[in-house]
């Protein structure tokens, strides 16, 4: 769809013709379907060249408002039948989803018009509907609303708004010094409602913007908050944190800070060099993170040529004599660890102008700091981050960081890799095996590379001009919002801890103090109880495929016994033929997805007929002709389909059709 520059004239030929479709069970579900695909769409919207986006958004507003069950004037007889049920069920699911739709629209959408009268008249028309809509979802919400309707009604209220400050003034002074007292003071009432339900008490903010101010603590240039949280966080809910922070930060351009704070902070508490980076804490959690957060496409370009090649042509690579199976050469197996390990190092080494920029600022800052308290061990550090952090997980570990599509089932492989991880991370630590007797005569080896190795951790420490920027992460609102309310989870669990955390912190005199413990707990108390993170509600979530493999590994291992031969014998799902660009199609027939059973098990069939297909180029047909409820997945699994698809397959799919 990235690719689709007419976007707005389909989209509008669309709603135009589902806009005349008489009231059935058929153009309520393709209302909803529709509405659907306009939230996704306004979701990635920076990916697409609009023509006239304003244009485009007032048109497609203007129509769907009227799918609502709000907005007709009388009320549809509906038979008590079957069919009627599921189309009473429907309004009021095409009622949610429209509004959420409508609410993706209405962000950061200044209304069109050529004087500022006629943008307060559209204004005044949207403001009455949707103060209508929440008067009726108070007076009547167990006839015809689901819960979540007036939580959405808030949300396109709020972006009307806040996109359309100076017209709302106006239209707001106009009504509040209205010459009718009734007039004036009906409408006094609803803004003081609306305003109740949409805002905190001091920014006027929405659910999904409500925690612009908790953003601004956390990501504030002192950290306050932010360093606190660290130093109080236990280390099993270390790995989560960091996470989070990692995204957070970097979709607001700062991670560098903080990274660069919690090593300053990690190298001010560690007494000895040769611990530098070895113990988890925070800042080897962070560094962690954030090196898979922007370090994942350079990591497979750099590794996975080598990996393919070994897992093709899989060679012996035991050296322990206790172990040795029966017919293998020892010397011969020393000698293919030797060569395995010094071609990895040498895809490392030839791989550093592709290393992304803030990766080898991290590595520039680690060799500064460290060289000011530990001289001489700016290696240990760099070493400790680039090595035991990145390199060496990735490389005894592939399917956890996505590197390869399959289980290593290869023993021998398997084993090769363990044993090319300890070689070079004994080489960065700049060590020599001695525990264990089988590795001593790998010594030669490192001793041989210690010059390579340093020579690789200064390469990695300058940075030069032409150093790739880092990928661009692109998060959606919904990923956004669960982040901070992850935030809202932590804080609030540990907020004693951190506001007498920072009240010892702050030694400065009385009236210089900064006083954010204050600001923390204000914001706090504004937020209320926090809500239950997206990934815990079991609802749709932003993560739209399996990045590490792991998932998609550990699902197909499940039901690889499974027989799915009915799938097959439906034609649900099948592979034929190819492209104009010469890439093979997949299709997925919608109609036939019927009495299917076990969804995951249909998961399973369509992965496992895609997997030979997902690992270069392809496309794929999606035909919904005939498409009813009964063919339809519930959304629930649907996610949890997203969460299984391997990153591959996202990386590989080139269009998608639909029919």
């Amino acid at each position: 769809l990235s690719q689709f520059t007419e976007v707005e004239e389909f989209v509008i030929s669309l709603v135009k013709y589902v806009h005349q479709q008489m009231l059935s069970l058929t153009s309520l579900q393709t209302k909803k379907v529709l509405t659907t695909m306009l939230e996704l769409l306004m979701a990635r919207s920076s990916q697409f060249a609009f023509k006239n986006e304003s244009k485009f958004r007032h048109f497609v507003v203007e129509n769907i408002l009227e799918w609502t069950s709000v907005f007709r004037t009388t009320e549809t007889v509906i038979p008590d039948t079957v069919e009627g049920k599921q189309m009473k069920k429907l309004i009021k699911d095409l009622d949610l989803q429209t509004m959420i739709a409508v609410a993706s629209l209405l962000r950061t959408f200044p209304l069109p018009g050529d004087d500022e009268g006629a943008k307060a008249q559209t204004f005044s028309k949207y403001f009455v509907f949707f103060t209508r809509v929440l008067t009726r979802c108070r007076k009547d919400a167990s006839n015809f609303i689901v819960p979540q309707f007036p939580e959405a009604t808030i949300a396109a209220l709020s972006n009307l708004l806040s996109s359309n400050k100076e017209v709302s003034l106006l239209y707001f002074s106009e009504m509040g010094y209205h010459e009718d007292a009734e007039t004036r003071a009906a409408f006094l009432e609803v803004l003081a409602k609306i305003v109740n339900q949409v805002t905190d008490a001091e920014t006027g903010t929405v659910e999904g913007a409500k925690y612009h101010k908790l953003r601004e603590l956390l990501i504030d240039s002192e950290l306050e908050v932010v360093m606190t949280l660290c130093d109080i966080t236990q280390i099993t809910e270390a790995d989560e944190v960091a996470m989070v922070l990692a995204r957070v930060f970097e979709d607001n351009g700062c991670t560098l800070n903080l990274v660069k704070s919690l090593v300053s902070q990690e190298v001010a508490k560690t007494e000895q060099a040769s611990t530098l980076f070895r113990r988890n804490s925070m800042a080897t959690k962070l560094l962690t993170q954030y090196s898979k957060l922007i370090g994942n496409k350079y990591l497979k370009e750099t590794l996975c040529p080598y990996l393919n090649e070994l897992i093709a042509s899989p060679v012996p690579f035991e050296i322990d004599p206790s172990k040795l199976p029966a017919g293998q050469d020892i010397n011969i197996n020393s000698q293919n660890v030797l060569n395995a390990s010094k071609r990895f190092l040498n895809e490392i080494l030839n791989s550093i102008p592709r290393c992304p920029k803030p990766l080898r600022e991290i590595c520039q800052f680690m060799k500064e700091i460290v060289q000011a308290r530990f001289p001489g061990c700016e290696h240990t550090a760099i070493g400790g981050f680039v090595f035991l952090r990145y390199f060496c997980p990735a490389i005894v570990s592939p399917e956890g960081y996505g590197l390869v599509q399959t289980v290593i089932k290869d023993s021998s492989v398997r084993r090769g890799l363990v044993l090319i991880t300890k070689i070079l991370q004994n080489l960065a630590n700049k060590v020599f095996f001695v525990k264990e007797e089988f590795m001593k005569h790998m010594n030669d080896f490192i001793t041989e590379h210690l010059s390579v190795i340093s020579n690789m951790f200064d390469q990695f420490a300058e940075v030069q001009p032409d150093s790739p920027p880092a990928p661009p992460c692109n998060f959606s609102e919904e990923q956004r919002e669960d982040d901070l309310i992850r935030m809202h989870n932590y804080l609030s669990q540990s907020l004693e801890k951190m506001i007498r955390a920072l009240s010892a912190k702050d030694g400065k005199p009385k009236e210089k103090r900064t006083n954010i413990g204050d600001k923390l707990q204000i914001i706090m108390k504004q937020l209320g109880p926090p809500p239950e993170p997206a990934g815990k509600q079991g609802i749709v979530t932003t993560k739209a495929a399996d990045a590490s493999g792991s998932e998609f590994e550990s699902f197909m291992q499940k039901f690889a016994r499974q027989s799915v031969d009915h799938f097959r014998e439906k034609n649900i799902f099948y592979q034929q033929g190819h492209s104009k660009e010469k890439v093979p199609v997949l299709y997925y027939i919608a109609k036939n997805c019927v009495s299917i059973g076990d969804p995951e098990l249909l998961f399973y069939y369509i992965l496992k007929t895609a997997q030979p297909i997902i690992s270069k180029a392809f496309c794929m047909v999606i035909d919904v002709t005939l498409f009813s409820a009964q063919n339809q997945i519930p959304i629930v699994w649907c996610n949890k389909f997203l969460k299984i698809i391997p990153q591959q397959a996202v990386d590989n799919l080139k269009y998608i059709y639909v029919i």
